[in-house]
Formats: structure tokens, sequence, C-alpha cells
């Protein structure tokens, strides 16, 4: 994990993600790239009828754009208070097994303006979304996950002490959780204990196990629940049991309008991640 893209928003949040790439990739180095992705005043404007006057439409356009200068300056001055409190230097390209550290304010259709940066990054790290904030870290991740198809690292507010020292993979034996193991080979390999846990007989976890031990990783495979038990809360006991910094999985391996309407463990864990959790679809 050598490039990490971090989208801010502007809040109190902005430091977690920040402290909870720099946790993943610290151990190897590697470049955090703090983008700020904000929409175009005019475009983030509600839509006005015909009886609106000309003066009304600039008090609107102005406060726009004043919410917009106030994010950016929050999210400016929260980057570089935790680039001083870390001691990380600010560049475009650090030396090898070093940290740098970059800021830039992105204006471009949100969350679409996010998909090429997160295409060229080896993972983008966001906030879990509390229940009375705005959609933007959702659709965020949601853009990243299924538009730029690319591993999403989602994160509690209360961060652990490591991320990424003790590992729990969540085996499905889908396509989305085999993808989520071969786009995490670096991170598995600098663990130090892997453990794959399968819910029910869904899969068989020994047989991924198998693989990652013969690729160098210590693996351990757990297989916990029956069929009918609720994955997401044996995956939470699991986790906590093992006392694991990051959990593994695929996203969105069964429908997911199906998820959306239902409920499963990618749509919980989007509400309330226990500990930081690396998603990919």
């Amino acid at each position: 994990m050598a490039r990490i893209l971090v989208p801010l928003i502007g809040d109190k949040k902005d430091d977690v993600a920040l402290t909870a790439a720099h946790l993943l990739t610290k151990q190897q180095g590697g470049l955090i790239e703090a983008r700020l992705f904000q929409r175009d005043p005019l475009t983030a404007m509600p839509i006005v009828g015909e009886g609106v006057s000309a003066a009304n439409v600039e008090k609107l356009l102005e406060a726009a754009q004043h919410l917009r200068d106030e994010q950016a300056n929050n999210a400016n001055t929260s980057f570089n208070s935790w680039c001083t409190k870390e001691a990380i230097p600010i560049g475009v390209m650090p030396m090898d097994g070093e940290m740098a550290a970059n800021f830039e304010d992105v204006e471009g259709s949100v969350p679409a303006s996010v998909v090429t940066p997160a295409r060229v990054a080896d993972i983008t790290v966001v906030v879990t979304e509390g229940s009375n904030e705005d959609a933007s870290r959702h659709e965020i991740t949601q853009a990243v996950l299924l538009d730029a198809l690319r591993p999403v690292m989602l994160v509690p507010t209360q961060l652990p002490s490591s991320i990424g020292k003790n590992i729990i993979v969540a085996w499905n034996g889908s396509a989305e959780a085999t993808r989520a193991v071969s786009m995490s080979y670096s991170t598995l390999k600098s663990a130090e204990s892997v453990t794959v846990v399968s819910v029910g007989t869904v899969a068989d976890p020994k047989m991924l196990a198998k693989t990652l031990i013969l690729n160098g990783i210590s693996a351990k495979a757990v297989s916990v629940g029956d069929d009918s038990s609720d994955a997401t809360e044996l995956l939470n006991k699991e986790a906590s049991k093992l006392k694991a910094d990051l959990m593994i999985l695929g996203a969105y391996s069964h429908n997911r309008v199906r998820e959306l309407i239902f409920g499963g463990v990618t749509q919980d864990l989007f509400k309330d991640p226990m500990i930081p959790t690396l998603m990919v679809h």
C-alpha cells in the first residue's frame, strides 16, 4: 500500500482518516494524497424557481461559495496540522521506505471526480459516516467500490493502535472476496497474524489459508456458526476475540439491490465497522 488516497470533507473526521492512512503505511512508507473533492458552487446550489429574484440567486451563490471556502480552509488546516503533529514531510514522491503527504482541492462533479484518482491509488481511506451527516462519505465509498473498482478501507472514529498487524479475512468463496484477498497481498504478507474466517458452510477457510501459507503468509483457518447465523455479528465477535485490527472482505458479494433492501454484511459495516475494514467489490 504505497499510494493512499484520503478524501477530505473539511470536518473533524479528516484527522481520523489521515491517521488511519498513516497507521496502514508507516511500516513500509508511502505517499498519502489528501484530496478535498468539491462541487462547483453553481452546481451545488439548490434548484430555484422562476419567481426567485436575481438578488436572491446571488445570495444563494455567495452562500454556496462561502461554504466551499470554509470547507477548503478547514481541510487544509487539518492537513497541515496533522503533518506537523506526525512529522510527515509534504511532497509528491517520498524516498524509499519513507512517508510523504500532499493536499489538493479538486473541483468537479462529486462523487464522479473521485473515480480517476482512486483508480491509480492502492487504496482509498474513508471514515464511517454518522447518521446525522450528509452523504458525501457514503457517495465517495460507493464510487470507489462500484465505479473505480478499487479497494476502500472504511474506518471507525475510534482507531486501534495499529492497522494490519493482526488481520481477519472474511471468506465466503465469492469473486469479490477473492479480489479482496488478491489486492491485499502486500498487507497480508507484512501482517504478524492472519485468520481466515468463514461463517457456516458457504466456503472452506482452510482452502484459502493453505494458499496464503504457500505464499509465505502466516495464516490459520476458523469456521464459525451455521448457514442461518448473523454473519456480521459472528465476524465482529471473532475479530474481537482475536484482537484483530483489520478486516478484509468482498463488498456486495450478494446482489447490491438485495443488500440495500434487506441488509447484509456490507451494509452493516458501512454503518458501523468495529475495526478498520478493507472492502473490494
